[in-house]
């Protein structure tokens, strides 16, 4: 079927991508294996760039996707919540000085201990 100009209309889909879209589908890949392996909660965006609010967005949609995902069902919970549907993650604006704070902290510290065993 031919578009307004008479040339034939291609499905954008079809057409190879270019080196950066393959290497944000990679990107992206890596960042839902990271929330699925550590059940985030929270991502704060904490930059001050207009290139921030693309970012954002984007951590957005992957946390979505995410989240629209099936969970895996835990046979072996032994308190029987085996969850069929993920968590959302939020995305959010923040300051590096809170999360540098924490890490500091007692509890950053006792959580460190504790994810590591």
């Amino acid at each position: 079927m031919p578009g307004p100009d008479g040339q034939p209309l291609i499905d954008p889909r079809l057409l190879p991508k270019s080196d950066e879209e393959v290497q944000h589908e990679k990107e992206k890949e890596h960042v839902i294996k990271m929330l699925e392996q550590f059940s985030v909660d929270l991502i704060v965006v904490a930059a001050n760039s207009l290139k921030a609010i693309e970012l954002k967005r984007s951590l957005e949609d992957v946390a979505a996707e995410l989240k629209n995902r099936e969970a895996p069902i835990d046979e072996d919970d032994p308190k029987g919540k085996n969850y069929s549907q993920r968590k959302e993650a939020f995305v959010i604006w923040g300051s590096t000085e809170v999360p540098k704070l924490f890490s500091l902290s007692h509890n950053s510290q006792r959580i460190l201990v504790k994810n590591t065993q």
